[in-house]
């Protein structure tokens, strides 16, 4: 079993899990039952979302990986030459090939810059406000820590924004 199948089946069985803890059934169960009980079937289902993320992204990420080694296969110059001693047909296949991957290159990579840009765009206002006060700290120099504080606020902003890159 080759890790698209292992990502495919475990998505899977991650999704069938998320369908059943989100069910009316479940959540009259989960209604019935005492505090703790019901906070950890939260946390549970916490758990499962995030490892649903998580393992999205990684398929995502190895995705993207193969379509740059395929890009770079495609590209070289020993690929180029049998391309070349190739009839017409098949050198243009295999140029609508490369471009057939290229495209997908760039629908996975708008897809991610698109999310990011989501980011900045929700946390536009606190970028702006925490640069402002970065400057202003900055040029008063009053304190070290007014100065850390501020810069602190800034890169707390931008952290919840870089793990998207």
């Amino acid at each position: 079993m080759d890790s698209a199948q292992i990502y495919s089946s475990t998505l899977e069985q991650l999704n069938k899990t998320v369908v059943r803890l989100t069910s009316p059934e479940w959540d009259a169960k989960v209604q019935g039952a005492p505090p703790e009980q019901r906070q950890e079937a939260l946390a549970e289902l916490l758990r499962v979302q995030h490892a649903r993320l998580v393992l999205a992204n990684a398929a995502l990420q190895e995705i993207a990986e193969q379509l740059n080694k395929t890009v770079v296969r495609l590209t070289s110059p020993e690929w180029d030459a049998k391309v070349q001693g190739a009839p017409p047909e098949q050198r243009q296949e295999a140029l609508a090939e490369l471009l057939r991957v290229q495209h997908a290159r760039l629908v996975l990579a708008n897809a991610a810059l698109q999310e990011i840009a989501e980011q900045l765009k929700a946390n536009e206002q606190n970028l702006l406000d925490g640069q402002k006060a970065l400057q202003l700290e900055l040029d008063k120099l009053a304190t070290v820590e007014a100065v850390l504080k501020a810069i602190s606020s800034l890169v707390n902003v931008v952290a919840r924004i870089v793990p998207l890159i």
